[in-house]
């Protein structure tokens, strides 16, 4: 490839042409999320990036929580993502997590990955 060839960002749906490609790529390398956008070189998938559907999750170690509480939370989160219309959501969990024993149970395991973060210049001050 060179500077010279064509490179375009396309908003991607599970309806696009691409999706399927994409999504096979993305988790053939160990990256677990779902594209909203795809990178193309010359009309061939070379990258995507995505926000959604990605969650953030907490829960307070220190309290004892029992599973019937993590699965209400977890009914919550199944209905607050099906009614913004995804089918399916990604979300990540630490091995060293005392959830971390839960997840298999309840999701798909479609990799591993570090997470970074960025702050955007001229925005509110870091946190981590």
């Amino acid at each position: 490839m060179s500077v010279f060839d064509v490179t375009r960002v396309e908003r991607i749906t599970p309806q696009s042409p691409v999706w399927e490609e994409t999504v096979k790529k993305l988790y053939a390398t160990d990256h677990c999320f779902l594209p909203e956008y795809v990178v193309l070189v010359n009309g061939e998938v070379c990258g995507a990036f995505a926000s959604m559907p990605y969650v953030s999750w907490w829960m307070d170690e220190k309290k004892s929580l029992k599973f019937a509480h993590t699965l209400v939370a977890f009914g919550t989160l199944d209905n607050l993502m099906g009614l913004e219309g995804y089918s399916e959501y990604v979300i990540p969990c630490s091995g060293n997590s005392p959830y971390s024993a839960l997840m298999p149970r309840m999701f798909k395991y479609v990799g591993t990955s570090d997470l970074f973060l960025r702050q955007l210049p001229g925005k509110n001050k870091e946190v981590l």
